[in-house]
C-alpha cells in the first residue's frame, strides 16, 4: 500500500520551519500552524516526515550553516 501524501495541515508547519528556521519556533507553536494538538503535531508529524519537528528544524539550520561555509562558487574577484 502507497503512503498517502501529506495533508496540507501537515505541510502548513512545515512550510513554516523552511520560512522562518532562524527564529525560536517550539512544538506548541507548530501545533497552532497545523490546528492540532503538542502530542498529536509531534507524532503525525514524525510519521509523515520520518522525523520528529525538532529533528527537521535543527536538519534545516545545519543545512544553512554548512551552505554558509562553503566558498562561494563563480568568478573570482581577485586581481592580477
Amino acid at each position: 500500500m502507497a503512503p498517502l501524501p501529506p495533508a496540507r495541515h501537515h505541510l502548513r508547519p512545515k512550510d513554516l520551519i523552511d520560512a522562518r528556521y532562524r527564529e525560536p519556533l517550539d512544538v506548541p507553536a507548530l501545533a497552532r500552524a497545523a490546528h492540532l494538538s503538542p502530542a498529536h503535531f509531534s507524532r503525525e508529524f514524525r510519521r509523515t516526515f520520518g522525523e520528529t519537528p525538532h529533528q527537521y528544524l535543527l536538519t534545516r539550520r545545519l543545512e544553512r550553516a554548512a551552505a554558509l561555509l562553503r566558498p562561494p562558487t563563480g568568478p573570482s574577484r581577485t586581481s592580477a
